[in-house]
């Protein structure tokens, strides 16, 4: 029976808190996203110390093949990805070719008719690509866009993790978090108090304004009180 995308996604999550195994988690997490895509093969590349682009995992060896090209090339979809900062979704070989001659060239010799890059996205910045390649020419769908992109993410999470955390540092971990958390309660108590608000209200605009002011809910919050704490007013 065909697994759904949340349940391969769970998978994916299940396995980074059980085992520190990354080329193994990334094996299957590309297997799964080929299948959850309906792409008929999926690759992951990453961007070196030294900044050059290499093949991280790939479902098949022929695609494997085709991105080392690619990062020898240094253009294609994974590198238009990494550059970016959103997916490249492009269908039909007129324009592939016109996108990537050369490469685009190889894509559709190895029998692909559209691709779709998603970046590994980590904090304001991109550390590779996930590419999805499909036999069919028909361009992909928002869902499939946003779920590729998921993939992605949960990519990105998957090399990054810190897998020499013991108990005892996701213990700290935690309290950080806590304390992070108290401050964010302290701050909606001030826009509540100064904007005579519920709490509730008074969260939702703390969200917005740490989204106006691009800046993480927890910084956003630690200012809301300091500023409180030497000079109350409006938020």
């Amino acid at each position: 029976m065909k697994r759904t995308p949340t349940q391969i996604l769970a998978e994916a999550t299940s396995a980074m808190v059980q085992n520190n195994d990354v080329t193994g988690i990334l094996a299957a997490l590309v297997r799964g996203c080929g299948e959850a895509l309906s792409a008929r093969a999926v690759c992951v590349l990453v961007r070196s110390d030294d900044g050059q682009i290499e093949l991280l995992s790939s479902s098949s060896h022929t695609m494997a093949e085709l991105e080392l090209f690619e990062a020898l090339q240094a253009t294609g979809p994974c590198i238009d990805a990494i550059s970016g900062v959103s997916a490249v979704s492009v269908a039909g070989s007129a324009d592939i070719l016109a996108r990537w001659p050369v490469v685009g060239r190889a894509i559709i010799e190895g029998g692909y008719q559209s691709v779709l890059a998603s970046p590994l996205r980590w904090r304001g910045g991109n550390v590779g690509a996930l590419n999805a390649f499909f036999v069919d020419s028909s361009p992909r769908t928002k869902e499939q866009v946003f779920l590729a992109q998921a993939f992605a993410d949960v990519a990105t999470l998957v090399i990054v993790q810190d897998v020499e955390l013991d108990l005892g540092q996701v213990s700290d971990r935690i309290r950080s978090a806590l304390a992070g958390r108290i401050i964010i309660e302290q701050a909606k108590g001030v826009i509540a108090h100064q904007q005579s608000l519920d709490m509730s209200a008074a969260y939702d605009l703390l969200v917005r304004t740490a989204s106006r002011k691009r800046t993480s809910l927890t910084h956003t919050a630690e200012r809301i009180v300091a500023k409180a704490q030497h000079r109350p007013g409006p938020v």
